[in-house]
């Protein structure tokens, strides 16, 4: 099986991910698109690349 990288999420991407999130979440992300006046996957995206970037609690309790 061969995988394709892409640099953006495909709307068919966001549903996937959308259909597995509670429903508060993807309302959330929802909403925030309305507001903001962007796709929802770009919303999403924005989302994940969020939570990676940012340090998790495990990560601030653990010392390296």
């Amino acid at each position: 099986m061969s995988v394709q990288l892409q640099k953006q999420l495909s709307p068919a991407d966001d549903q996937i991910i959308l259909g597995q999130l509670p429903d508060r979440i993807r309302e959330a992300l929802v909403a925030r698109a309305v507001e903001i006046e962007y796709p929802v996957e770009a919303v999403v995206e924005m989302a994940i690349k969020l939570r990676f970037a940012s340090p998790s609690p495990v990560s601030l309790i653990v010392k390296h």
